[in-house]
């Protein structure tokens, strides 16, 4: 039997991760929420440790009956992260993938790979 290992959290672009601050702007406490109880909207199948900070994996959402399932080459262009990651390439920006313990891992590239139960979007991570 194989054991899956996931990172949950969530994908982000740069400007989120550290939106501008103005002059005069007040500062946004995110609301409180309780540890641990949340669901992550993403997680990642860990699939391939090429080194120490590196990992390659699947990705899967979180599906309105509170599973996650694999995201596919046809329903990843539906994912608002995915359009902020293609965004993101395109102007040679960084983007994240926070996980939930607070880790944060950079985004090199996303492609579409397949296994025997059929094709996925795989991700790459490295840990800075």
């Amino acid at each position: 039997m194989v054991r899956q290992v996931f990172i949950f959290g969530e994908f982000i672009s740069q400007q989120r991760l550290s939106p501008p601050l103005t002059i005069g702007s007040p500062l946004q406490m995110p609301p409180a929420t309780v540890p641990g109880l949340e669901l992550s909207t993403e997680a990642i199948e860990i699939l391939r440790e090429p080194s120490v900070l590196e990992v390659i994996g699947k990705i899967y959402v979180l599906t309105s009956n509170r599973n996650y399932q694999p995201v596919t080459p046809l329903g990843v262009r539906n994912f608002n992260w995915y359009r902020e990651y293609q965004t993101a390439s395109r102007t040679k920006d960084k983007f994240f993938f926070k996980a939930k313990e607070g880790d944060l891992w950079h985004v090199p590239w996303m492609r579409q790979e397949s296994d025997e139960s059929g094709a996925y979007i795989a991700v790459g991570l490295k840990h800075d």
